[in-house]
């Protein structure tokens, strides 16, 4: 897939959530990283390369790496036009 999702593996958090609603609702083939959210212990230090302040969700979208959920919603919606 074009798109991976680093989201929290409890997944509860909201931002998390309306990233991987979008995903869905577009039909856009993704993949989930599940990266634990810190109450729940220390985030992996390949995902600390990526997003150094550890924050979630993170998504890699055609190889670029954004870092908050408004931007990666815009980004979908630029990237896949042709899916409603």
């Amino acid at each position: 897939p074009e798109v991976t999702l680093y989201r929290d593996s409890a997944s509860w958090c909201p931002y998390c959530e309306k990233v991987w609603l979008l995903l869905e609702e577009k039909q856009i083939p993704y993949r989930i990283e599940f990266v634990p959210m810190s109450c729940y212990g220390r985030k992996p230090e390949s995902f600390l390369k990526i997003q150094p302040s550890g924050g979630i969700p993170v998504a890699m979208v055609q190889g670029r790496i954004l870092p908050e959920s408004n931007d990666i919603l815009e980004e979908i919606e630029r990237v896949y036009t042709e899916k409603p």
